[in-house]
């Protein structure tokens, strides 16, 4: 998983004392993760809802994870076209069509 690698990255520089110091992880991993379009705080607001604490050296590989996902919810949400699906059919149903056989030949010049 993509942002579980790049969590993972920010959480290393963070405990390597990277940026000199002993800085909130929230800060080193917005600034790991700035790319998604996240900030510190937005980071800090996902740690709290997760409940796991600012302590990434505490944090096991379930909780990493489900952080990433979190993250990654929040930047990159999934979304569902349902092209047509406001036809009486597809409306009622919710399905798609069966795909339809071509309806194109092929010709050869002698």
């Amino acid at each position: 998983m993509w942002y579980l690698d790049v969590l993972e990255k920010g959480i290393e520089r963070h405990l390597s004392g990277y940026h000199g110091g002993d800085g909130d992880v929230e800060e080193a991993l917005g600034e790991q993760m700035d790319a998604f379009g996240i900030v510190a705080e937005e980071i800090k607001q996902i740690i709290l809802g997760q409940g796991i604490g600012f302590d990434p050296e505490a944090w096991d590989e379930d909780e990493r994870e489900e952080l990433a996902c979190e993250i990654r919810k929040r930047t990159k949400p999934i979304v569902i076209a349902a092209n047509k699906m406001d036809t009486p059919r597809h409306r009622r149903t919710g399905r798609r069509s069966p795909a339809r056989p071509s309806t194109t030949t092929s010709t050869s010049s002698p």
